[in-house]
């Protein structure tokens, strides 16, 4: 997800005008980070969206800004595909109960790996901290399940 993305769903989301919203994060990993947050906090306006920590790596733990808030019902239908980081965004959602996870469980990239090339041209791929969801579920490990499974129905 990059950044003007975001910019893209949020002029979707104000002219919502208290509508249901469906987000569709399938087929989508990777991505910026704090792209996904900034899109979780568009449903949520106060607590944790994620936090990160690993052995080495301090805990750092981020936060919604009610000023970011855009969608003020509890379902607020927009369909976005190919977002990044969808699984910090749907934990996000699901954790605060702003909206309903439907589809599939997913791991999607919940962790920060460092490489390290090898004398023999072959690298190391080492998980260095894994994002956890605002009720500290560790994605990577257990993964965001969903609250419903099937299609939506809009109404």
């Amino acid at each position: 997800m990059t950044a003007s993305r975001v910019d893209e769903i949020a002029t979707v989301l104000k002219s919502t005008k208290g509508r249901k919203v469906l987000l569709d994060l399938r087929d989508s990993s990777g991505g910026d980070t704090a792209a996904g947050l900034r899109l979780a906090n568009f449903f949520i306006s106060q607590g944790t969206l994620a936090s990160l920590e690993g052995q080495k790596f301090p805990r750092q733990t981020f936060t919604a800004d009610p000023h970011n808030l855009l969608c003020r019902a509890a379902g607020c239908a927009r369909q976005s595909r190919h977002l990044r980081r969808p699984s910090l965004t749907a934990a996000a959602i699901e954790d605060a109960k702003r909206g309903d996870v439907v589809g599939e469980r997913t791991f999607g990239e919940g962790s920060v790996q460092k490489t390290f090339e090898l004398p023999d041209g072959s690298a190391l791929l080492l998980t260095v901290a894994k994002y956890q969801t605002p009720g500290g579920k560790k994605i990577q490990d257990e993964a965001v399940t969903p609250t419903r499974t099937g299609r939506p129905a809009l109404r």
